[in-house]
């Protein structure tokens, strides 16, 4: 029993430092991980393990966006039709991120709720 003890703190202390690295990575925070602008629109990765992976996330054209919108630590990527993607960005990313996407985005209504 005492190993089942061992184990199980010493994954659960793994897990918790790995996603602590993990939040204050620059390199998985940076604007161009989240939002990746290509010919055909910009690909947004809305999960860390699009991130780490380098995945290509979803693709949006850039004039179907309509609002930009950051909400404590949440920015949302709504299009026309009423599609959302929400990314959850930690708080010194997120003036970053909302200037990359200002660029990328230039016709959408950005909001601070």
């Amino acid at each position: 029993m005492f190993w089942f003890y061992v184990v199980t703190f010493t994954c659960t202390a793994v897990v918790l430092l790995l996603s602590l690295a993990l939040r204050r990575s620059k390199r998985l925070n940076a604007p161009s991980a989240y939002l990746v602008p290509t010919p055909s629109g910009v690909h947004v990765r809305q999960y860390p393990i699009e991130r780490i992976l380098s995945s290509k996330g979803k693709l949006v054209e850039v004039n179907s966006v309509s609002k930009v919108q950051l909400s404590n630590g949440l920015i949302s990527v709504f299009k026309h039709n009423g599609a959302a993607y929400d990314m959850w960005v930690p708080h010194r990313f997120e003036r970053d991120l909302l200037a990359h996407a200002k660029q990328l985005f230039p016709h959408a209504e950005f909001t601070k709720v």
